[in-house]
């Protein structure tokens, strides 16, 4: 019976009740969705979840003695659980708030000492506090619970992406072979040069390059899903061949270059600068990249044609290039490839007697280590590793990351902090034994993507042929590198730079990053003010004249940041105007209504 004065819940303290279990709902609802992830700043909620639960249970006990009113089993199994997980905590309060809005067993919220029940506000500000000054560490977990518990949900969250990510692989080779393995391919144009001129000199071994790029390529394609390139790290390369760099110098340069990666990336500077760039600046670094591709492609066209051979064979190859933007199923790089493997074995020195007596020269990779002594380490950092570290982090990690973004919208793509993991981990392995300086590049995934590629399925393919010829055949690689022609790498560094060159199309329009996220108002897509689409413009281009006016992207994206932020002090400057105008306009209307 209830006591004499004491009604049913009423119509607001089931509006009060019916709010309070939305909102743990959702709570509850976020906390299963981002706690994986975000477990080490959810600790905190998840604790506070558990006090709020326990705390409503004791007041739902304090109310039944008080009533002295028999509750439901379930209510008073909940009322003597000791369950210490917070999950389970919270899934009681749920449990309480729906019998209180069903059966109504409170007269009011007063019922549970909130001082103002009708004040939604005052309800939820009351109750947090209450909580946290009647911490009780028994309905906590343990932190050792805790981490046990995250470290499990962790890995099995990691389990099921990796193998939606094999699946994607394996379907998306399946559906189009030809063209996942022709896109493989893309990137050859800026890989070979810079290969065979290093192995020239023996600043590298190629066949340890051949190996541990194959690695990472196999790699970041199981981890990440998409065609991720691997790439020579050009600076490096550049100072390597101009001052004739032994093999412990570039590997000094790479060390270097991979650790100040590797430290950013695990304390989250490369996040945390990532979130701070505007999106005009890292278009105008994937666009300016784009430009310095097609300049460079100039530079692998043979000067001396008396025949006019080359000329004929770039015009017919480019024809072709165009061809294969309407027939998309073509494997144009693929063809490509075939095309110059058959032109440099038909050469007359590759190996004397081919066709008769050609005996392929087979060896088996013997992997040899490098240590940089101080003075080779020094000389690789300071000549070398310095200059290459800011266009690593802009080119190769938060250039590919928008660039991934924009070209594979339906894909997971790595973050920033992920791809500056994987530059570390594949450079602090293989310099050590010679190999080539590398990391991933914006043009080389523009160029694989050109040519087909769609998933990691592509350059897995591309990985394993590298590690075969690397463990086997280093020297036939070589041999067939160097006489590769140079007309056919040309053709296709143009069209890896103009499908980069392509992406800053969409710098003022809704594909954009920073413009996304406002999605659509009335349903029409928000757009820019016409004062604020140039000045976005302005900023990309800056960075573009910066990269190809000065070949380096750390002076580009100086440009473009100082371009931005000499707009910013503009508005800073109208905004401190318009507010004294406001403020004197104010005085003189008071000095005329006093006169």
């Amino acid at each position: 019976m209830r006591r004499e004065g004491e009604s049913g819940i009423g119509e607001g303290g089931r509006w009060l009740l019916g709010k309070r279990l939305v909102a743990l709902r959702k709570m509850e609802t976020l906390r299963k969705e981002y706690a994986p992830d975000l477990s080490s700043r959810l600790r905190g909620f998840e604790r506070l979840m558990a006090k709020m639960a326990q705390l409503l249970l004791t007041k739902l006990k304090q109310h039944h003695e008080a009533t002295q009113k028999d509750d439901p089993s379930a209510l008073s199994a909940l009322a003597t659980s000791s369950e210490p997980h917070p999950r389970h905590q919270c899934h009681m309060a749920l449990v309480v708030l729906e019998k209180m809005a069903s059966d109504g067993p409170l007269s009011s919220g007063a019922s549970l000492g909130c001082p103002s029940a009708t004040d939604h506000f005052h309800w939820t500000t009351w109750t947090m506090t209450t909580c946290l000054a009647q911490e009780n560490p028994t309905t906590a977990p343990s932190r050792r619970s805790h981490y046990l518990t995250t470290l499990k949900e962790s890995s099995r969250k990691a389990k099921t992406d990796f193998f939606q990510i094999q699946r994607y692989n394996f379907e998306t080779f399946h559906s189009q072979p030809l063209t996942e393995i022709s896109g493989s391919f893309g990137d050859i144009g800026t890989l070979l040069p810079i290969l065979i001129a290093l192995t020239q000199i023996r600043a590298i071994s190629l066949s340890s390059t051949l190996v541990f790029s194959g690695l990472a390529n196999i790699l970041t394609g199981l981890v990440f899903g998409i065609p991720l390139p691997v790439q020579p790290m050009k600076a490096i390369a550049a100072v390597a061949l101009a001052q004739d760099f032994n093999q412990a110098e570039i590997a000094g340069a790479g060390i270097f270059v991979a650790a100040a990666i590797g430290l950013f990336s695990i304390t989250g500077l490369i996040h945390w600068f990532t979130e701070r760039i505007p999106v005009p600046v890292v278009k105008g670094i994937q666009v300016g990249t784009g430009l310095s591709l097609i300049i460079s492609a100039g530079n692998l066209y043979p000067h001396f044609d008396r025949l006019g051979t080359n000329a004929l064979v770039l015009i017919l190859a480019f024809l072709g290039l165009l061809a294969s933007s309407t027939f998309r199923r073509v494997p144009y790089a693929l063809t490509i490839l075939l095309i110059g493997i058959i032109s440099a074995l038909s050469t007359d020195w590759l190996y004397p007697g081919w066709g008769e007596d050609f005996r392929p020269d087979f060896s088996i990779w013997h992997p040899t280590t490098f240590v940089p002594s101080p003075r080779e380490f020094g000389k690789g950092t300071l000549e070398a590793g310095i200059g290459q570290l800011p266009l690593t982090m802009l080119n190769s990690v938060i250039a590919v990351a928008f660039l991934a973004q924009d070209l594979l919208p339906n894909v997971q793509t790595p973050s920033t902090t992920s791809l500056g993991l994987s530059v570390m981990a594949i450079n602090l392995v293989g310099c050590w034994f010679g190999a080539m300086p590398v990391c991933h590049g914006s043009g080389g995934l523009a160029a694989q993507y050109r040519f087909g590629a769609r998933s990691g399925a592509s350059i897995i393919f591309l990985g394993l042929l590298k590690l075969l010829l690397g463990l086997f055949a280093s020297e036939i690689a070589l041999a067939i590198f160097n006489d590769f022609p140079n007309v056919l790498l040309c053709v296709l560094v143009i069209a890896a730079g103009l499908e980069l060159v392509g992406v800053g199309e969409s710098l003022n329009t809704a594909r954009s990053r920073d413009l996304s996220d406002l999605g659509e108002e009335g349903g029409k897509v928000w757009e820019l003010m016409e004062e604020e689409r140039k000045r976005r413009w302005a900023v990309m281009f800056m960075t573009v004249a910066g990269i190809l006016a000065f070949k380096n992207d750390a002076v580009g994206f100086l440009a473009g940041m100082l371009c931005h932020w000499s707009f910013k002090a503009q508005d800073r400057r109208e905004e401190q105007r318009s507010g004294e105008g406001r403020i004197r306009l104010g005085e003189g209307r008071e000095g005329a209504r006093t006169v």
